[in-house]
């Protein structure tokens, strides 16, 4: 079977990451299954016919949890063994570390793991599971070179989380134009949460009128930031609900700084590398980043690092935001896409001879 099993531990409009393995494929001219877990029903994901769902049980009760990872184990190396797929993708390390078993009796050597997260690695079982996983991979893509330090010491190709808008010649498409008049609106654009480190940012927001703070997406921990801002009442600080992808665009183009400041206190925030980055940087607006993380190092004196666990006020921010040059932000900010974009397309270079060998 010259076929490729594409695997994915949540719904697909929660990984849109997967969308770089199916452009290689079509482009090949394979043939693939996407098999994914169906953890948000409530999404009425279009399924076509290559499309395998895996079923998953309530979110919210805790013993579920332990069931939906044995019935994905059992479910996904059925799959894997009644087919005999050329190669095997798995998409973030935990679905890899379930299917192990199966990888490396039969699939050794021609699976991809793609790592997009901080899992169990402080944990020494999960560490000595991941490490000799990982050395029956034929390729090992990472989102963020900083992952490097808290994962088995292995070859990796960096794979940026750049949006597929991203286009090399369209990085002076936007320009920075600074709002030194008018009110500074900081935006949280994407999937929300880090409700902690909302909650701070919401309380600096309400105590100085130079800022508005919105919020755009589905929130991930119930409704305590929506509940959070409904109780401030505060006509300063909005949800402004899920958007489209069409609406991205115009989201950026209204906000003046983006929120990516969800703290330090674990090795992913630490070590990751936020698609905010690259949107930032394409549309030309600055981040808000938290301090001693990967995503102050990268992004430099073109972000503000804010301390969220000892700031009381934000006299920093405005200044420092008063102050930006738009030449030198703009010539930074392509210079950083630009290479992004030819990291990412040597290891997609890596991936497709992995595929095709």
């Amino acid at each position: 079977m010259n076929k490729i099993a594409i695997i994915i531990f949540s719904n697909l409009i929660y990984s849109p990451y997967y969308k770089l393995y199916t452009e290689i494929l079509d482009n090949l001219g394979y043939e693939y299954d996407v098999i994914y877990c169906n953890r948000f029903p409530k999404t009425n994901e279009t399924v076509d016919k290559n499309h395998i769902q895996i079923p998953w049980y309530d979110n919210n009760a805790k013993f579920n949890r332990i069931i939906n990872f044995i019935s994905f184990k059992e479910k996904v190396s059925k799959i894997l063994k009644r087919n005999d797929y050329s190669k095997v993708i798995v998409l973030t390390t935990n679905p890899a570390i379930l299917l192990s078993k199966v990888l490396i009796k039969k699939y050794n050597k021609k699976f991809l793991i793609d790592v997009r997260d901080f899992c169990q690695e402080n944990l020494s079982l999960y560490r000595k599971l991941e490490e000799r996983l990982f050395k029956h991979a034929s390729v090992r893509i990472i989102s963020s070179p900083g992952f490097k330090n808290f994962l088995p010491k292995e070859d990796y190709c960096v794979c940026h989380n750049l949006s597929s808008n991203i286009k090399f010649n369209e990085l002076d498409k936007f320009h920075l134009t600074l709002n030194r008049n008018k009110r500074i609106k900081i935006s949280y654009i994407g999937s929300i949460a880090y409700a902690n480190q909302c909650k701070k940012i919401i309380d600096l927001v309400e105590k100085d009128d130079r800022f508005e703070m919105l919020f755009f997406g589905n929130e991930t921990e119930g409704t305590i930031v929506s509940n959070y801002v409904k109780s401030k009442n505060n006509e300063r600080i909005s949800m402004m609900g899920p958007f489209l992808p069409t609406e991205k665009e115009k989201i950026y183009e209204n906000t003046d700084m983006v929120f990516n400041c969800y703290g330090n206190d674990s090795d992913l925030l630490t070590y990751a590398l936020s698609n905010k980055l690259y949107d930032g940087a394409f549309y030309k607006r600055p981040l808000l980043v938290s301090p001693n993380t990967l995503m102050q190092e990268i992004s430099g004196k073109f972000a503000y690092s804010l301390d969220l666990s000892s700031s009381t006020n934000l006299d920093g921010l405005y200044n420092w935001y008063q102050n930006l040059n738009e030449k030198e932000y703009e010539e930074f900010a392509e210079s950083l896409l630009k290479d992004s974009i030819n990291e990412t397309e040597q290891s997609k270079k890596t991936i497709k001879d992995a595929i095709l060998n």
